[in-house]
Parts: structure tokens; C-alpha cells; sequence
């Protein structure tokens, strides 16, 4: 720093003064006309600013009047949607009993009663929830309504024929899914308008059975006087709004008598107030209008915007008029004006003193070294200090300069530091904010949804799979109306979770759940869904439970995929029990056939003897002895058929697989003797246990040993081997099974699709064998492979797990 030189001033007083009046007069100047260019730009400003605050507070009201709409669409379909409703319409038609699932009609009356006061609950804005039949003139079933007593149901004699009512003749033509909105009016009770006056509005949905027919109607009463009320929120003081429908007839007016007037034929319209709506209709201005109107409260600006009060009616529309005082307006502006000229003239005074003030320093050396203090100790190092030859305050100021260029050095090095510093901090802040950024990416675009709430039940995070998983954002529910809300049901055609069973409830409880199944039916949306959820407590550093997190997987397809394949498995294992069936018939049928063809020859021989004159009671004894033997087998073998039989309805239970392979070889003994094949039988040491069908197993076997040989119908007799062997491997938890034949193998093309459906390369077979083989091992959670033989032929291995001792 290099250190300055500043003259010491030796100016005559009056000089001085002369320069400082100077400068005062143009800064004055200059300041009244900045001022004046300011002042302008910033009134333009602030008067489009109040005209866009009351834009927005007009919006905002019409916003809430057209969310409450929205809202009573989506309760009407969703209430219509509930299990009771149908339970109803079920019972009535099977006389007060439901065929399905066996409920009364009063207990599905009870349970929609218990919907619709909860839901009354949740929405104090609906007076009256209704179902009502088609038959009976349109008789009521169900009436929960808000009187002056409170919320409760209507008793049963007390329920009226609405099928004359206009809104009821509307809804019966509408198609399933739809819904009517009836135009705005005070509620009429037996042709009488109720008191206090109530604006009502009507929402309407019909119930329809699977076939189309048209089961009734719910009705929703929404207190439209309550849902006007709440626009007043939104306006600021003195503020008035209007309300009126398409004609201009006032549903909502400041003041109270004024709305309603077609009501008591003292019609009142929107042009009587606004005359701008006289020279066109309302709604033609369209949204965003702003008018001045002068009327019995003195000259006002408005806004109007509009609405549409049913999607499925365009033309009806609700008009919104905002007005308020226009000295409101303005008077900011003047307010504005004021301030400025006062902050013009502050600031000129400061300046103004400033410029005196300068003017004294120039002459005199002391106040010149306090105000250089002054800067230097708010950091201001390059500052004038008085030149003094000598005395007390030269020294001073020499002093003074020295330790100024000290204080500086040190200040530039601190700087530096600090701009280090700085840099850090700005680059360790990017960091962080892109491992954020990269952490909200990643749980946006996770295949999972994932659901985070606070230990109050707030909602921290809701990802984008969670929304399209559950059908519906977050919502500012307590968890006991979670269930309600999102549509959680244990099951298809069941009531809502309770709240305790929750799984994200459990685990801000402090329970961990695995892959618990739920079924999701949102009310915005037609369809339900499968989830899978799992859910863990959410711990702060000291292990205190902060909330809870469930990941959600959709599991709809799996599961429609797993009902097809317990369905396919079902049917492959009825088609497996028809071919074991005609195995056994066939195999018993030949067995019978030779000691019946044994007892004919015997007796043949008997009659030709005794023709010839040549059977002596020895020779009939024998005759007769044999035919007795040969009745025994035939009996033993008819018994054994029964026995096989009567198996076939087993249920899972321990098997011993050594004896289910003896049964099975000693079934098909005739036809491997026949066929001259030599046969190998080798069993495990240990008991091989397993859990599970000892039919289901048998057939393995028998499909199993019958492809083998048939396998070797080609091969020569003396080489035809067939070769069985169980085995236990207890380290892997299994049971083996090996199944090895002499023939020519498994031909290469079509090797690869073995077990499938219709493989095969035989022309009398259909290629259902195997493929049901598999099935089987499958439901037996084992599995089954082929390799080639040792002797070229086929050698088929199914691996069952052991049974140990904690198997069921």
C-alpha cells in the first residue's frame, strides 16, 4: 500500500462556503428530478401490482368453489363404488339374503350407514348422503343427513319415494361411471324451502348390476351456502364478492336477501349491480375483466372471472365478481407518493449536512484525523490524514499512518483467507447439492414405489412409482383415515385395513413387516392392484423412532400370472390322474388276462373230458383245485387294483420314496418281464423322506419308467437294462431320484423343448408326459433334468427336498 500524501488546506472561509452552497443547489436539482422519473415509473408499478392482487384473490375464490365441485364428483363415485352398495342390491334381489359371501340385507344396510357417517364426518359440507332404489318409485334404502341435532341416519319410516325428484329423473339415463350435477337452488322440502335458507347442490350416480340394468341411484347434498362462505377467506378488507350462474340470478351476494331471488320470484340479477353485464350476458367478458362500477358504496374496481360448474356441461358456468373500493386501490399510490417526497427530502437533508460538514473538515486538522479513524475503523484503510509539521498531532498522524499500513497488510491477508475459505464452501455446497439432486433422482426413478411419514403420520417423501402404484398423491390425512382414503382393502371384495394393521402404521410403531399383500382400490381410479409392501422403522441417531418407510411393489400381474399356473398345474395334474388311471386299468387288465384264460382252458378241458366219459373224481379235483388257485390271483389282483384306487385322493403328507418306487415298479413288473428288460433297483441307505402327494410321486415314476420302455422297444433284447436308484444327500437337503434306460436317447431336435407341451417324437403319443412330469416336481418344489446315459440311452434325475424335522 502505498502511503498517501494529501496538502494540508489553507482555504479562506468564505471560499468554502461558496462551493458547499454550489453543490447543495445541484444536488437539489438533480434529486427533484430523479424523483420525479422514479416516482412515476413505481406508481405505473404499484397500481398494476393491487390490480393483480385482486386478480388473484378473485382466482383463488373461484378456485375453491370449483375444487369443492371436483371433490363431490369424485365422493359420489367413489361411495357408489363400495362394496355395501352392491352387497344391497344382492340381498334384495336374493330376499334379504346375499348369495354372495352369505351377509343379510340389514348387516350390508349397517356397514354403508357406517360409510356414509364417517364419510359425513370427513365432510361437513354434505348435509344429506342417500341411496335409492330403482323400484318402489324410487323408495330410499339409506338416508344419513346433518340436522340441527347433529349427524345421523334416518329411521326406516321416515324414508321417502324420490323418483318424481327432477335430479333423479336425470341420473337414471346416465351411463355407469357418470355423474349429474343439478343446478344450484334452496333445498325444497315437501314443495317448501327449508330454514335457514341452505343452497343446495345435487350430485348424482347411478348403481348398475354387471349386466347393465339399473340397480338406483346415490345422491350427495352439498351445502353450497357453506362452500360460498369459504370464498370469504380469500378477500382482502372492504372486499365483496358476487356469485351467479350462467342467467346472472345471484347465488351468493353480500347481502344475504339479495341471492336466491328466482327463488321468491323477486328476481335480482347481476346486470342490476354490474351495468356492464347489461350491454352482453355473463360470461361473455370471459375470465380476467376488470371493470369500474359505481353503486350504494361508491365508486369500485371489480374483476370477474368464471367457472365451469360440470364438465359434462360446458354451458353451465359459475360468474365470480370481486370488487373492491377503489380509493383502496389508489390510495396505496398516493401513500407511495408521499414516502417518496418525505425519503426526498430526508435524503437531501443528509446530503445538505454532509456537504457542511465536509466543508468545516477541510480546516481543521483534528476533525479531519477522528473521521479518518472513523473510516479506518469500519475498514476503510485509505483515508486523508492532515500533513502537520510538527507538534503533538503531526506525531500523531505519523503514528496514525503507520500502524493504518500494519492494519491493512493484515486485512489483505485475512482476505484472501476468508476468499479461500469461501471458494471451499461454495464447492463443498455444489457437492452436496448434487449428491441431493442425484439421491431424488434415484428415488424417482426406482422400480419401487417409497413412502416415508414422519412419526405424526405427515408424509416426508412420496415418489412418482408410489403415486402410480397407489393412484393418488399425498394427502393431508391423519393414519386413521389413511385406509378410507387410498383405498386399502386386505383382499378383492373385503372392508378397508383397519388402522392398527397398516403396514407403514406398524412400522412407525416400531414392527418390521416383509412382503405383507395388499389390495388397492383408489377411488380415482376403476381398477384395484396387488401390492406388495415392506416396511421398516425410521430411527434418528439415538435409535428413537422418527417416523416409518414402506416400499411398495405391484404385484397384480404376478399374481393373475400365479392364478393361471395353479390353474394350469390344476389341470395337468387332473390330465396326469387320467393317464395313471388308464396305466393302472392297463396294467391290471393284462395281469387278469392270463389266470382268466388259464380258468377257461381248465374248464374246457373239464368239459371235453367229461364228454368223453373220461373225468374221474381225481382229475376234477385237480381241475378244480387249479381253477380255485388261479381265482385267488385274479382276486389278489383285483384287490390290489382297489387298494391303488381308492389312493387317489391323497393329501400331502410324509413319503417314504423308496417304498412309493417299489409300489411303482411292482405295478409295471408284468410288462418289464414281458418286454425282457433287465431291471436294477438300487436304494438309499437311509431313509428317503420326503413331504408331499405319494400318487403325485407315483406318477412320476410310472411316466418316468414307461418312457423307458418304450425307449427300448428298439434296442435287442440281451442289451435292454433298465436302471432305478434313490439316493439321500443330506449335506444339499435332498432326495434323488434316477431313472436310466439302454435306448437310443433323446434325439437332438428336440432335446431342448423336452418338457414342454406336445414335445415329442413318437406319432401315437400327444406329448403330454413329461410336461406333466415337471408340473409335478414343480408342486413338489423340487426339479427334474435329463443327461445321456452311461450306455448311451437316457438317464432322467428329479431332485426333491428331504424332509427334515421342521418340515410340516
Amino acid at each position: 500500500m502505498s502511503r498517501h500524501k494529501p496538502s494540508l488546506f489553507r482555504i479562506p472561509d468564505s471560499l468554502p462556503l461558496r462551493v458547499g452552497a454550489f453543490f447543495i443547489l445541484l444536488l437539489v436539482a438533480a434529486a427533484f428530478a430523479v424523483g420525479y422519473l422514479f416516482d412515476r415509473g413505481r406508481t405505473e408499478a404499484l397500481q398494476e401490482r393491487e390490480l393483480q392482487q385482486l386478480r388473484l384473490r378473485a382466482e383463488r375464490a373461484a378456485d375453491e368453489v370449483e375444487r369443492y365441485l371436483r371433490r363431490v364428483r369424485g365422493d359420489v363415485l367413489f361411495l357408489a363404488g363400495t362394496p355395501p352398495i352392491q352387497g344391497i342390491f344382492r340381498a334384495l334381489e336374493g330376499g334379504g339374503q346375499d348369495p354372495v359371501g352369505g351377509s343379510t340385507l340389514l348387516q350390508w344396510t349397517e356397514r354403508l350407514e357406517q360409510i356414509l357417517l364417517a364419510f359425513a364426518e370427513a365432510r361437513p359440507e354434505y348435509f344429506q348422503l342417500r341411496l335409492i332404489g330403482a323400484r318402489q318409485e324410487g323408495r330410499e334404502i339409506v338416508r344419513v343427513e346433518r340436522t340441527a341435532s347433529g349427524l345421523g341416519v334416518t329411521p326406516p319410516d321416515e324414508l321417502q319415494e324420490k323418483g318424481g325428484r327432477y335430479y333423479f329423473r336425470e341420473a337414471v339415463t346416465l351411463p355407469a361411471g357418470e355423474v349429474y350435477l343439478s343446478r344450484i337452488d334452496l333445498n325444497r322440502e315437501h314443495g317448501r324451502i327449508s330454514t335457514p335458507h341452505q343452497p343446495t347442490l345435487r350430485a348424482v350416480t347411478t348403481v348398475r348390476s354387471p349386466g347393465g340394468t339399473l340397480l338406483g341411484v346415490v345422491v350427495l347434498n352439498l351445502d353450497m351456502g357453506r362452500v360460498f362462505e369459504r370464498t370469504k377467506f380469500f378477500l382482502g378488507e372492504d372486499e365483496r364478492i358476487f356469485i351467479a350462474d350462467k342467467e346472472g340470478h345471484f347465488l351468493f351476494h353480500p347481502e344475504p336477501r339479495r341471492a336466491f331471488g328466482f327463488e321468491f320470484e323477486t328476481p335480482f340479477r347481476l346486470p342490476d349491480v354490474f351495468p356492464v353485464f347489461a350491454e352482453q350476458p355473463p360470461g361473455a367478458l370471459g375470465s380476467g375483466a376488470f371493470f369500474e362500477v359505481l353503486d350504494d358504496a361508491g365508486k369500485s374496481v371489480a374483476y370477474a372471472t368464471s367457472r365451469s360448474c360440470d364438465p359434462a356441461h360446458p354451458d353451465r358456468h359459475l360468474m365470480f365478481v370481486l370488487a373492491a373500493p377503489a380509493e383502496h386501490v389508489y390510495q396505496t399510490v398516493g401513500l407511495m407518493r408521499r414516502e417518496s417526497l418525505i425519503g426526498t427530502g430526508v435524503l437531501l437533508s443528509l446530503v445538505i449536512a454532509l456537504v457542511v460538514v465536509m466543508v468545516r473538515g477541510l480546516t481543521r486538522s483534528l476533525s479531519t484525523l477522528a473521521k479518518a479513524a472513523e473510516a479506518i475503523s469500519l475498514g476503510e484503510y485509505r483515508v486523508a490524514l492532515p500533513e502537520v509539521s510538527g507538534g503533538e498531532v503531526g506525531t500523531l498522524a505519523a503514528a496514525f499512518q503507520r500502524m493504518v499500513d500494519e492494519v491493512e497488510a493484515r486485512e489483505e491477508t485475512l482476505t484472501e483467507l476468508n476468499r479461500d475459505l469461501e471458494n471451499r464452501v461454495a464447492q463443498r455446497t455444489e457437492e452436496l447439492a448434487r449428491q441431493h439432486v442425484l439421491q431424488r433422482l434415484i428415488l424417482e426413478n426406482v422400480a419401487d414405489g417409497v413412502i416415508v411419514s414422519d412419526r405424526e403420520g405427515r408424509f416426508l417423501l412420496w415418489n412418482r412409482k408410489a403415486e402410480q402404484i397407489v393412484g393418488a398423491p399425498p394427502a393431508d390425512v391423519p393414519p386413521g383415515r389413511w385406509a378410507a382414503h387410498f383405498g386399502v382393502f386386505s383382499d378383492e371384495s373385503g372392508d378397508p385395513l383397519p388402522t392398527e394393521e397398516l403396514p407403514l402404521v406398524r412400522a412407525m410403531n416400531g414392527e418390521s413387516i416383509d412382503s405383507a399383500e395388499l389390495y388397492l382400490r383408489n377411488p380415482k381410479r376403476k381398477e384395484g392392484r396387488w401390492v406388495q409392501v415392506t416396511a421398516r422403522p425410521l430411527r434418528d441417531a439415538d435409535g428413537a423412532i422418527a417416523g416409518g418407510v414402506a416400499a411398495l411393489l405391484d404385484v397384480t400381474e404376478q399374481k393373475r400370472l400365479r392364478r393361471r399356473v395353479e390353474e394350469h398345474r390344476g389341470e395337468l395334474a387332473k390330465v396326469g390322474r387320467m393317464v395313471l388311471s388308464a396305466e393302472i386299468v392297463s396294467s391290471a387288465a393284462h395281469q387278469l388276462s392270463q389266470p382268466i384264460a388259464a380258468i377257461c382252458n381248465y374248464a374246457g378241458a373239464a368239459v371235453r373230458l367229461q364228454e368223453r366219459g373220461r373225468l374221474d373224481g381225481a382229475e376234477l379235483s385237480n381241475i378244480l383245485e387249479s381253477i380255485e388257485r388261479l381265482g385267488r390271483t385274479s382276486g389278489e389282483i383285483l384287490d390290489k387294483l382297489r387298494t391303488l384306487i381308492r389312493r387317489r385322493n391323497h393329501r400331502p403328507c410324509p413319503v417314504d420314496v423308496n417304498q412309493v418306487v417299489e409300489s411303482s415298479l411292482d405295478l409295471l413288473k408284468e410288462r418289464i418281464e414281458r418286454r425282457c428288460v433287465a431291471l436294477e433297483r438300487r436304494f438309499a441307505d437311509v431313509p428317503a423322506m420326503i413331504y408331499g402327494d405319494p400318487i403325485e410321486l407315483e406318477h412320476v415314476l410310472i411316466q418316468l419308467i414307461v418312457n423307458a420302455l418304450e425307449a427300448m422297444d428298439q434296442t435287442p433284447r440281451g442289451e435292454r437294462r433298465l436302471s432305478v436308484r434313490t439316493n439321500s444327500d443330506l449335506a444339499a437337503g435332498l432326495v434323488v431320484i434316477e431313472v436310466e434306460d439302454t435306448g437310443p436317447g433323446v434325439r437332438g431336435e428336440i432335446a431342448e423343448s423336452l418338457f414342454d407341451l406336445w414335445a415329442t417324437d413318437k406319432l401315437k403319443n400327444l406329448g403330454l408326459g413329461l410336461a406333466i412330469v415337471q408340473s409335478i416336481v414343480e408342486t413338489l418344489h423340487g426339479q427334474i433334468r435329463w443327461t445321456g446315459g452311461e450306455a448311451g440311452g437316457a438317464l432322467f434325475r428329479v431332485e426333491l427336498p428331504a424332509m427334515l424335522e421342521t418340515n410340516p
